[in-house]
């Protein structure tokens, strides 16, 4: 009796929620809503996930701030706890990311505090990694 091949499954990595893998933190203003902002995240391009939330929200959304974080789904968890006050009711894609234009302070600062504490330890590790072999030689 001949046996069937299994076929083998490949792992994928995991790019989305609940991982530190990096991925954008994108910040979207609406047209012509103004007073309204998107504060997300994506493992593909900011444009990319901008098309798709065009075509299911009203207006337009333009992206007016996105790094490229490690880590960036626990950065956005913060920012959203931090902006809980100022969330505003919104339909279409992503709607519970909506939030009032003052919100776009602490998002930013939240973000740019995120990225220097992860390249802060990077930069450290070098550092010292330099400082160690400098002192060998």
């Amino acid at each position: 009796m001949r046996r069937k091949k299994r076929k083998r499954r490949i792992k994928k990595r995991r790019s989305g929620n609940h991982t530190w893998r990096p991925q954008w933190l994108y910040i979207y203003w609406n047209f012509p809503f103004l007073w309204i902002i998107k504060i997300g995240i994506t493992g593909r391009s900011v444009n990319t996930r901008r098309k798709e939330v065009d075509r299911s929200a009203p207006g337009w959304d333009f992206p007016i701030f996105a790094i490229y974080l490690y880590g960036a789904y626990y950065c956005e968890q913060i920012i959203h706890q931090a902006c809980t006050l100022l969330k505003v009711g919104f339909w279409g894609s992503g709607r519970t990311e909506r939030f009032h234009i003052l919100a776009l302070i602490p998002a930013v600062f939240i973000a740019l505090i995120w990225f220097v504490i992860y390249w802060a330890g990077v930069i450290a590790a070098g550092l010292i990694f330099y400082y160690i072999i400098s002192k060998l030689y």
